[in-house]
């Protein structure tokens, strides 16, 4: 680590991608680290933990249990189950640290955090940001019960479960599940606000605090959430680009905070893997396997576009991982732009994205050792494989490989094939169907799925951009009129880009948004095309260079099988440039981008995804790189942005 101890938080989020290679890293010496120093005693401090150990010394960095910032989140038991779905060694449990099994240790650092951390409402607090793991999220403050540490006990609860009844032990596993059923019911009883649909914070005397930021959607992984709430707070929070919803993936602060740093902020704003992780994690567990494939791919694509920038110098300079990242702009994290903290080369949680969403969620696979299972989730239409996937059955490894043939359609059958060193099971969902396959030692290759194959590919995505002077008011006029939806924009006021459209707005257009910082206003100026249209109150929004990242706009078009037809009109001012980007929610296509100087232009985007359901983030920013100047903003250089039409034809 920076200063030479280790950390509970960050050593069992690498221990949820450093699992898939245990085989060849002593992994599970990490965990025990943190036993061999766990308090024993008769008092209240037993199960103690420290949250920062002195790596020569073995020692507490802290002052002992009592101090509010020496106990990381209580998520040994989610490490342990999840190393186990690997190693399949139940006895593991059983193994003793100084004369305690660490099935006893997990249970007497649960207690601890009910005798220590429990307030007289039943939730949990007696903490900090340090100790929360968010060092300086908005999201705390003395005296309060946390919605992450409350959430993160319940969970504890409910892995504790799942080992005890690993174990044969149906005592405890039946006293830990009703434990996690009585925390959960306080949580939802107490910090459920229905208006903000989220798990507020409660400060003291039980008020709720209601800012927004991704501990809330822990009620997920820690199946604390009912269906209706899970639902809610997923299409309210975290597919709410004015909340969590960015363009780069989901940001630690809502971005209608008025502490929001698009510059990251640390935990003020940024993207980092714990609370990324531990969000699609909890989509996987409530159902949401199409959400959770979409966020997966989303932020690997931000780590792979900040690794790629890095090749070019500029704002990155580095090829590398990064502690955090922007979820604004393509490049690391950074507190403030004179205050660079995000650290490089950061092969500490970072890969919970780049290997664990990527295998788990990407790939979709899945491991199941004591069940001798590998489930297989494949959304992605184009070819890909897995290789040497290692897992241990009743002590027996194995090795695996999975390989999908390309596809034009997700609703196509599957070919796909396997190499395995010792039986197992596969249990395959792909094109609307699960099935499992018994399969033997060797290479097998199968046809999964009943249906006809698609003769052309389905999903399509290309780009055209046509000056404005070469547009016909009218012909642009008659596609508005009949489009399945169309956007345009006015004078209005404060953050929210919504405040500021007008139109069809039939809702097929959403997520409609600034990047980089949030505004409390914009600039607008006249349009002359949209005036040409008829519409008088039109007007175009400007976003102008700022030094720290490219800033703009973003927004949505939902995406079906059938090909649809965005049309944008855009200008680009006065010695500037504009970067113009488009994705397909499934991966189906390559995205697409232009670079357009000054002028006015409409921008048309014809596209279709390989399934239905999905959608085509856009994003039209001022594109840095095109200029020069010292000037840390430059108001001279703007991008603006008047229309949105979204049509069949």
């Amino acid at each position: 680590c920076h200063n030479g101890n280790i950390f509970v938080w960050d050593t069992i989020f690498m221990m949820l991608y450093d699992r898939y290679g245990m085989n060849q890293f002593p992994i599970l010496s990490s965990l025990e680290n943190f036993y061999y120093c766990q308090l024993d005693s008769k008092g209240i401090g037993n199960g103690y933990i420290p949250r920062e150990i002195i790596e020569e010394s073995g020692k507490d960095f802290w002052n002992g249990f009592t101090d509010p910032t020496s106990t990381n989140p209580p998520l040994f038991s989610w490490a342990e189950w999840s190393c186990y779905m690997i190693h399949g060694d139940v006895s593991r449990f059983s193994k003793e640290i100084n004369g305690k099994t660490i099935y006893q240790r997990l249970c007497d650092h649960y207690s601890f955090i009910e005798k220590n951390k429990k307030s007289k409402f039943g939730l949990y607090g007696k903490t900090n940001g340090l100790g929360t793991g968010l060092d300086d999220s908005p999201n705390q403050g003395s005296g309060q019960l946390y919605n992450s540490l409350s959430i993160q006990q319940a969970q504890n609860a409910y892995y504790l479960s799942l080992i005890a009844n690993a174990m044969g032990n149906t005592k405890d596993a039946e006293y830990y599940a009703s434990e996690h059923k009585r925390i959960s019911e306080l949580i939802n009883n107490l910090m459920w606000n229905e208006e903000n649909s989220m798990y507020s914070n409660l400060t003291g005397q039980g008020e709720q605090t209601n800012i927004s930021t991704p501990t809330s959607l822990w009620a997920l992984v820690g199946r604390v959430a009912t269906e209706d709430r899970a639902k809610k707070m997923v299409e309210n929070q975290a597919l709410n680009a004015d909340k969590l919803f960015r363009p780069n993936g989901l940001s630690t602060l809502a971005y209608d905070h008025a502490e929001y740093a698009a510059e990251g902020g640390y935990w003020c704003g940024a993207i980092w893997a714990p609370t990324s992780y531990q969000y699609v994690k909890g989509l996987e567990a409530y159902g949401y396997d199409t959400v959770a494939f979409e966020e997966s791919l989303r932020l690997v694509n931000t780590l792979s576009q900040v690794y790629e920038a890095g090749k070019k110098g500029g704002y990155v300079k580095k090829a590398t991982l990064y502690e955090n990242y922007s979820a604004e702009y393509v490049r690391q994290g950074f507190k403030r732009i004179d205050w660079e903290l995000t650290r490089s080369d950061f092969a500490g949680w970072t890969p919970c994205m780049s290997i664990g969403l990527m295998l788990e969620n990407v790939a979709g696979v899945s491991i199941n050792a004591p069940e001798n299972t590998v489930n297989w989730n494949v959304k992605l239409t184009e070819h890909f494989s897995v290789s040497n996937l290692y897992f241990v059955h009743n002590g027996v490894e194995n090795r695996v490989s999975l390989a999908a043939a390309k596809r034009n359609s997700e609703s196509d059958p599957l070919i796909f094939s396997v190499k395995c060193d010792k039986p197992f099971k596969l249990s395959l969902t792909a094109c609307g169907v699960t099935k499992v396959y018994e399969l033997t030692e060797g290479i097998n290759t199968f046809c999964h799925g009943d249906g006809a194959f698609t003769d052309e590919r389905v999903s399509s995505l290309s780009i055209k951009t046509t000056p404005v002077d070469e547009v016909k008011a009218e012909d642009i006029k008659a596609v508005a009129e009949s489009a399945i939806d169309f956007v345009y924009f006015k004078n209005g006021s404060g953050k929210k880009l919504s405040a500021y459209t007008a139109g069809k707005k039939s809702g097929e257009l959403y997520n409609f948004s600034t990047v980089g910082r949030p505004s409390t206003s914009l600039t607008s100026t006249d349009t002359q095309l949209l005036g040409d249209m008829g519409y008088s109150d039109a007007k175009g929004l400007s976003r102008c260079y700022y030094l720290a990242g490219n800033e703009g706009f973003m927004f949505c078009s939902k995406a079906l099988t059938e090909q649809r037809v965005l049309r944008v009109t855009v200008t680009v001012g006065k010695g500037a440039e504009g970067l113009f980007t488009a994705a397909l929610s499934d991966a189906s296509e390559q995205s697409v981008s232009v670079s357009l100087k000054e002028g006015s232009y409409v921008i048309e985007v014809p596209y279709s995804a390989a399934s239905d359901g999905r959608y085509l983030l856009v994003k039209w920013t001022l594109d840095n790189s095109s200029v020069k100047t010292s000037a840390t903003e430059d108001k001279s250089l703007t991008v603006s942005m008047e229309s949105v039409i979204l049509s069949d034809k």
